[in-house]
């Protein structure tokens, strides 16, 4: 679905250049009570070196009472703003209602982890020769394989395969996505066991199992 979203709405607008870090933060923070997120950072857009403050809410937001919130903070502050720059740069859109999980994974083209080519169900080209595939997918888990303690534990197994180990059984304690239980297989080929306290977490791992070829393979708990 493509349409806008019933409730959720982003506001976004931006601070003019000059302002410190501490300032910016302090107009970013007017809408505490009510901001699901909040962020802020530097763009060169309009003008190098601005401050681009967005939050997001529920519910379609009162555009006088927020640029009387910002004008307020700016008196408050005791500084000058160029005359009409909070009102003028206002965006208040409605939040696309569309798989937001799906749609940040695919932002991500797939991408190697030392032996292992990590790619989701929209990559179609096949996997460089020589390299082991893993289809993970956008899941409600953890475990995508570019946060550095999983490819940090992905490059290990790959250590110590070269330096000769060969586990009889491999154990994943916390498994999230089932993304080590599943590279553990691809190594060793043995059995492997994989615990997680998160039901969800065990569920997309076996979802991950099934479609990697496996499901019979690895043992969820």
């Amino acid at each position: 679905m493509n349409g806008p979203s019933s409730s959720l709405y982003t506001i976004t607008f931006a601070l003019t250049a000059g302002l410190n870090e501490e300032q910016a933060s302090r107009f970013a923070d007017i809408l505490s009570d009510q901001a699901i997120s909040t962020s802020f950072l530097r763009d060169d857009v309009p003008v190098r070196g601005t401050w681009k403050i967005q939050w997001l809410v529920d519910g379609e937001p009162d555009r006088d009472e927020l640029v009387s919130r910002l004008l307020l903070q700016e008196s408050v502050m005791a500084i000058n703003l160029p005359t009409g720059w909070l009102e003028e740069t206002i965006i208040i859109e409605p939040l696309p209602d569309i798989n937001w999980l799906e749609h940040s994974y695919r932002q991500f083209p797939p991408f190697t982890v030392g032996p292992f080519y990590v790619h989701g169900s929209h990559a179609t080209d096949p996997a460089p020769e020589g390299l082991i595939a893993l289809q993970i997918e956008a899941a409600t888990s953890f475990g995508s394989g570019e946060h550095g303690t999983t490819s940090g534990c992905m490059l290990l197994m790959d250590e110590l395969k070269r330096g000769g180990f060969r586990p009889r059984h491999c154990l994943d304690m916390g498994c999230g996505s089932g993304i080590l239980a599943i590279a553990a297989h691809r190594l060793w080929g043995c059995p492997v066991l994989a615990v997680d306290i998160d039901p969800e977490s065990v569920r997309v791992t076996d979802h991950h199992c099934q479609i990697n070829g496996i499901g019979d393979e690895i043992s969820t708990i």
